[in-house]
């Protein structure tokens, strides 16, 4: 790791909120990514074991800490996922909407006339 004036050349901070994939990557990589699939940080290991325990540790923190990390998305975040929330509920009302459509014309136009005749012989 390369140092400038005693500290690492490379460094940051990553709020576990954040992450929302943690994967290993052959042979000793693992990468961490975002609610967009966007790349948060990529590590290379000293060993597929060091990078396996790092990631079963991290998957079982991430478990462990949802509803308080939940917590601590950003109001821009929750807007986005309830944004998504609702349009793949706008979505499958239109499917279902469609399918119902397509049911009805495969009936045809049969309601009125039975409807009509027990009308007709009621009098």
């Amino acid at each position: 790791m390369q140092n400038v004036e005693g500290k690492p050349k490379d460094s940051g901070v990553i709020k576990m909120s954040a992450i929302r994939t943690a994967k290993k990557e052959p042979p000793r990589t693992m990468t961490l990514l975002d609610s967009k699939s966007k790349l948060l940080l990529s590590a290379e290991g000293h060993s597929e074991a060091d990078v396996n325990t790092f990631l079963q540790a991290l998957n079982e923190g991430l478990t462990a800490l949802k509803t308080d990390l939940d917590e601590g998305r950003t109001e821009d975040e929750r807007k986005e996922s309830s944004a998504l929330r609702r349009l793949s509920k706008w979505k499958e009302v239109e499917d279902r909407k469609a399918a119902a459509a397509a049911k009805k014309k495969a009936l045809g136009n049969v309601g009125m006339k039975f409807t009509a005749q027990a009308m007709a012989n009621m009098t």
